[in-house]
């Protein structure tokens, strides 16, 4: 999880694929469920439809206790998670004084505790993307801390603290609280294995440029496939599970190849049609939000 949040906010959280994502789970999940209804079996739910629909375009899913699956795609938590720190973030950035406590206080009771156990987490990738310091790093800093933090994540793993950090929780807190946290419940250890992340990707940009003779020959191919990391972890799921049900094979080396090609070719030209195009969208948008400011209303939340 801690993974997943230290991201950059400009590389997730994009609207241009998340809302089209949850109709194509949807219909994935109807056709798929036809097909061979095993498949999804403990994997999907889709009672209710239109309340999961409409709880998702809201972020909602993981508010307080609740623990709503956008169908078969569950990934999608950790949108309802990022999205409540885009929202706070601009709060607190982009709000007057009078009013930023209130609106904060307001949204944090909107959520509840489970999202903004994970919040510290998010706060430390945006300190890491601002911070001079440490963008200025003596070169044996940096490889100091990219090299100790493989052996750390090693040792994070072969320990298992975070297994034995969970019961210790369970047994202060009562079995109860594992339902109410959701996926917070590694909170305590999140913060470890977010630090361990953090020292990896501190280290890793102070030591980039020894790299760059042998990376910037490929620069283009590389971002031509990073564009469209967003798109595979978001659509990984319902497309994976659908290529089952529509192959029905036995599990075997040929049958996961299959799946994996055709979720792969899929999720490419879904995302050439959506998060592709999000540039399309942003001159509008900015012409929305440039009238917006105007308004009175902007005037009186605006700093």
């Amino acid at each position: 999880m801690a993974q997943l949040i230290l991201l950059p906010a400009q590389t997730r959280g994009d609207s241009s694929l998340v809302i089209p994502t949850i109709f194509i789970t949807l219909a994935l999940d109807l056709a798929g469920a036809a097909l061979t209804p095993e498949v999804y079996a403990g994997r999907s739910n889709h009672d209710m439809p239109l309340l999961r629909i409409l709880i998702s375009l809201a972020y909602l899913n993981q508010v307080w206790s609740m623990s709503i699956m956008s169908f078969s795609n569950v990934p999608y938590w950790s949108i309802c998670y990022e999205m409540w720190y885009y929202i706070l973030f601009a709060i607190l950035l982009f709000t007057k004084a009078k009013l930023r406590i209130t609106l904060l206080l307001l949204c944090a009771i909107l959520i509840g505790p489970k999202i903004l156990l994970l919040a510290p987490i998010w706060l430390l990738g945006v300190f890491l993307q601002r911070n001079k310091r440490l963008q200025q790093l003596h070169p044996w800093q940096a490889w100091f801390l990219f090299l100790i933090s493989w052996p750390l994540y090693g040792l994070y793993l072969k320990t298992g603290v975070n297994s034995l950090v969970h019961q210790w929780l369970l047994g202060v807190l009562g079995q109860g609280a594992e339902k109410f946290l959701g996926y917070s419940h590694y909170f305590l250890t999140d913060y470890l294995l977010a630090i361990i992340v953090a020292a990896n990707f501190v280290g890793a940009r102070g030591i980039a440029r020894h790299f760059g003779p042998i990376l910037l020959p490929c620069e283009q191919q590389i971002r031509r496939l990073s564009a469209y990391t967003f798109s595979i972890y978001l659509l990984h799921m319902p497309f994976i599970l659908f290529y089952m049900a529509l192959f029905n094979e036995q599990p075997g080396p040929l049958f996961a190849a299959k799946v994996l090609a055709a979720s792969l070719f899929s999720i490419v030209l879904v995302s050439k049609v959506t998060e592709q195009q999000r540039h399309r969208w942003r001159a509008p948008i900015q012409r929305w939000l440039s009238a917006l400011r105007s308004t009175s209303l902007f005037a009186r939340l605006g700093t």
